[in-house]
């Protein structure tokens, strides 16, 4: 690994002129030694924790470089100015790399990685970087990751840190989420992915964190899908069972309650549908059988199937939680790279679903029907708002 200074090294540095939260302290201290998942509701102070602990870094490897990486530019800005603000790293040592960022003479980015320390960027900038050389993976002493909880699968968070990792450097992670996942199974993704240590969560229930927090009155709203929806649903489940049931049958997958319940499901139009399984169990069975630890008479039917599979109940969840566009636009990608994707498939079915979510996302349906219920819900508000709401 790269040298430490052995004077910075002995200790480490808390920011003495803010308020201090003993949470907030607690868990940067722990985040300094172990690569930790932090989960702190927003607004509670997981860009202070990214600070101390990107600073620490900074300090202990003078010749280190650190890099924060969030997927949007405002979270960008925001961890570079608590940077600047709060622990006092020098400007002159930071940049903020985006896919627009200009390159060098040499048509790459490769000097601002030589010559700078902290590095604010979008997860697919440092991948690219990684991929063609134009960063040293061995320099790379500390990565933060914002919005961790799509760290997984395919996502370019995911893909830094494997590469990382399959580099053997050493290096510490610290992981950063106001909503680690769905589930059990989402964030064991997120922690075999990052190759977390530590868990550290706090809601604003927590004694520690509840005296910071404005007390909430939390309303849940139900909001079901149109009718048009709800069809493209149905389809994408009737595509991805008979894929499923050649899985099971060939050992690829586990056969698990959740995933026989689903199979053997009938449902349509809504009616009580089983909800498919989430993409992370065939991207398990993928990494399981390319490890050797599960074994398949033909791998390559297997890995078919599990591609089909993954592009399915991805585009089945995107649908479900955004929009018909942010699902046709995930397929427009896929087709580009695979020529067994869904747009590709002359099944009635396929094409069926591909022509009923252009002509949404054409006509508009870009909004998920929860974005126009909370849009009447807020209009409602201001409308019959007081002076003391």
């Amino acid at each position: 690994g790269l040298p430490m200074d052995p004077q910075a090294v002995q200790t480490y540095v808390y920011p003495a002129q803010i308020s201090r939260r003993q949470y907030q302290y607690d868990i940067a201290r722990n985040a300094l030694l172990t690569n930790s998942l932090v989960c702190l509701p927003t607004g509670l102070g997981k860009t202070l924790i990214a600070a101390v602990v990107m600073y620490n870094y900074y300090r202990w490897f003078p010749t280190g470089k650190i890099i924060f990486m969030a997927p949007t530019r405002p979270l960008v800005d925001q961890q570079m100015t608590a940077c600047h603000t709060i622990v006092g790293i020098p400007a002159s040592d930071t940049v903020v790399l985006m896919g627009s960022t200009k390159k060098d003479e040499s048509g790459s980015r490769r000097e601002f990685w030589r010559d700078k320390r902290l590095f604010f960027c979008t997860p697919h900038t440092v991948a690219n970087d990684l991929n063609s050389g134009d960063l040293d993976a061995n320099q790379v002493v500390c990565v933060v990751v914002d919005e961790a909880h799509h760290a997984r699968g395919e996502y370019a968070s995911a893909q830094v840190i494997r590469v990382l990792n399959e580099r053997n450097i050493n290096f510490r992670l610290l992981a950063l989420t106001a909503t680690p996942g769905q589930g059990i199974e989402e964030v064991q993704s997120v922690v075999e992915t990052l190759r977390i240590g530590r868990i550290d969560f706090r809601s604003d229930q927590d004694p520690d964190v509840s005296r910071y927090t404005h007390k909430r009155e939390m309303q849940v709203e139900c909001v079901k899908p149109g009718q048009a929806i709800s069809h493209v649903q149905d389809m994408l489940c009737d595509l991805l069972r008979p894929v499923c049931r050649s899985l099971l049958g060939m050992g690829a997958i586990k056969d698990g309650w959740l995933m026989k319940t689903f199979v053997d499901n009938k449902a349509t139009n809504g009616a009580v549908r089983t909800e498919p399984p989430a993409s992370f169990p065939f991207q398990q069975a993928q990494n399981n059988i390319q490890r050797g630890e599960v074994h398949v008479r033909s791998k390559g039917a297997a890995f078919s199937l599990l591609q089909q599979a993954m592009e399915l109940t991805k585009t089945y969840e995107l649908l479900l939680k955004y929009s018909p566009g942010a699902a046709y636009d995930y397929m427009e990608k896929r087709a580009k790279v695979n020529s067994n994707s869904l747009l590709h498939s002359r099944n009635q079915v396929a094409i069926e679903i591909g022509d009923m979510l252009r002509s949404m996302s054409a006509n508009g349906a870009h909004h998920s029907p929860k974005l126009d219920r909370l849009t009447t819900i807020i209009k409602n508000h201001f409308k019959h708002a007081t002076a003391d709401t």
